[in-house]
C-alpha cells in the first residue's frame, strides 16, 4: 500500500500513475507463489461482501496508491497531537487521516476518487511500515512531517485492525550502504546525537530565539511519535527531556538562556512534559511534576502565556497542572498558581482587544515617481520564486502468506 504526500501527488503524478501500473503488473504475474495477486482477489471478495458492485470491486481490489484528494493537503495528525485536550484515544485521529488520505489514484477510475472505506480494506492485515531518509538536514524527530506520514499510518493500521505494525525508517542517507532500522532505532539516535547532546544544544543556543524554537518543535515531534507510535517512547525518555531541559543536567544554564532568548520554547517543553504525565505517556513522581509545574507556571507568570493549542482551551491540562501546583508541600506551587492565572486573565482580555498598533509600509514619492517612469512597469519585472519540492511515500507491506 502506498501513501503518497499530496505534494509528491502534484509534482509527479505521471510516477502515481507508473507505481499504480506496477501493482497491477505484479498482480497479474504468472507462475509461482503470487501474494499480490491472493491479496487483490481476497480484497475484491471484502468489497463485493461490502456492497460494492462486480465491476467496481474488479476495478478497485488492486489499487494501492493512495493520497489527499484533489486540492487537499495534509493528514490532520500535526494538528491533532498538539490538541491533545481533545482526545481520549486515537479512534478519532484515525477517522480523521482515514478521511483526509484514503483518496485512490488508480488507471481506470476518477483521478483522486473517494470510494467509502476503500483504504480501510487496503490497509487489513499491513505488518509494517515504512518510510525513506535520504537526508542528513531533517530526522524524524526533527521534521513533523515524518510522524505525520509514518507515525500517522502507524496509528491507522493499528486503530483499523486491532495490531499494531512495525515501523522502521529506510535510512538511504549512504546510497551505497543503505540500512533498514525501526523507528524506535532511529529517535534513540536522534536523541542522543541530537536532542540530549551538550554540542548541539550548544549549537541551537548561538542561534538564540530560532534555536530554542528548534528545541521546543523537537519536544513537539517527539510526543507526535508518542501518539502515533507509543511504543517506540519509553519513559526514560521523558525522564531525561526533563533533566536536561527543566533540570539543566548538563549545566548550560538551559532554563536561564530560554527564559531569556524564548521563554515561550520552554513553556511549550514544559507543557509537552506535563501533557505526557496527564495523559498516562510519562510515569513521572511526584517531585518531577511539582518542578516541571512550578517551572511552567512561573514562565507564563512572568511572560504571559504562549497559547498554544496544548494548552489553550485544555481544560484537562489546567486541572491537572492546579492539582500538581497545590500538591501537598508545595508552598510555591500555591503562590505560583494566583500569579500564573493572572497571567492568563491578562492574556484573555488583551485577545479581547480590538485595538490594533502598528506600523505600515508605503511607497516614499521618490519610489512612486521611479515606478511611474519606468517603460516597462513592474507586472514585467516579476521575481522568479524558486520553491523546494518535498514528497513523502510512505509504504504498508502486507504480511506474507505462508503455507
Amino acid at each position: 500500500v502506498i501513501q503518497a504526500a499530496s505534494l509528491f501527488r502534484d509534482t509527479f503524478p505521471d510516477r502515481m500513475e507508473f507505481l499504480d501500473k506496477a501493482v497491477r503488473l505484479a498482480a497479474g504475474a504468472a507462475g509461482g507463489d503470487n501474494y499480490i495477486s491472493e491479496h487483490v482477489e481476497e480484497s475484491q471478495i471484502a468489497l463485493k461482501r461490502a456492497g460494492m458492485s462486480a465491476a467496481d470491486a474488479s476495478l478497485y481490489a488492486g489499487a494501492r496508491v493512495f493520497s489527499n484528494n484533489v486540492g487537499g493537503y495534509g493528514t490532520g495528525v500535526i494538528q491533532n497531537t498538539v490538541r491533545s485536550g481533545e482526545f481520549e484515544d486515537t479512534a478519532e485521529l484515525t477517522e480523521e487521516y482515514l478521511a483526509r488520505v484514503g483518496a485512490v489514484y488508480t488507471a481506470g477510475a476518477e483521478w483522486g476518487a473517494n470510494v467509502p472505506g476503500l483504504y480501510r480494506q487496503a490497509l487489513a492485515r499491513t505488518e509494517a511500515v515504512s518510510l525513506s531518509r535520504s537526508t542528513n538536514v531533517i530526522s524524524p524527530l526533527t521534521l513533523d512531517h515524518y510522524f505525520e506520514y509514518l507515525g500517522g499510518m502507524t496509528m491507522a493500521v493499528r486503530d483499523t485492525t486491532g495490531s499494531s505494525p512495525e515501523t522502521y525508517v529506510s535510512d538511504v542517507r549512504d546510497a551505497e550502504n543503505g540500512r533498514l532500522e525501526t523507528v524506535r532505532e532511529t529517535l534513540t539516535r536522534d536523541l542522543r546525537g541530537k536532542y540530549w547532546n551538550p554540542r548541539w544544544i550548544r549549537e541551537q543556543q548561538q542561534e538564540g530565539f530560532s534555536g530554542a524554537v528548534e528545541m521546543s518543535q523537537t519536544a513537539t515531534n517527539l510526543f507526535g511519535w508518542q501518539v502515533t507510535k507509543p511504543e517506540a517512547i519509553d519513559d526514560y525518555v521523558w525522564d531525561e527531556v526533563e533533566r536536561v531541559y527543566v533540570q539543566d543536567s548538563l549545566e548550560l544554564d538551559l532554563p536561564e538562556w530560554l527564559d531569556r532568548e524564548n521563554p515561550y520554547a520552554f513553556q511549550d517543553v514544559a507543557a509537552v512534559l506535563l501533557e505526557a504525565a496527564r495523559k498516562g505517556y510519562w510515569d513521572a513522581d511526584s517531585e518531577t511534576l511539582r518542578r516541571v509545574a512550578n517551572q511552567y507556571a512561573r514562565s507564563v507568570a512572568e511572560h504571559g502565556p504562549a497559547g498554544d493549542g496544548r494548552t489553550l482551551d485544555n481544560t484537562a491540562f489546567q486541572e491537572f497542572l492546579g492539582t500538581a501546583l497545590t500538591a501537598p508541600g508545595n508552598e510555591q506551587g500555591v503562590v505560583l498558581l494566583t500569579s500564573y492565572r493572572g497571567a492568563l486573565d491578562k492574556s484573555a482580555g488583551l485577545a479581547g482587544s480590538e485595538i490594533v498598533q502598528g506600523r505600515t509600509l508605503a511607497r516614499s514619492a521618490e519610489e512612486r515617481s521611479e515606478t511611474a517612469s519606468s517603460p516597462t512597469g513592474p507586472a514585467s519585472w516579476a521575481l522568479l520564486a524558486l520553491a523546494a519540492l518535498g514528497a513523502a511515500l510512505v509504504f504498508g507491506l502486507k504480511r506474507r502468506k505462508r503455507p
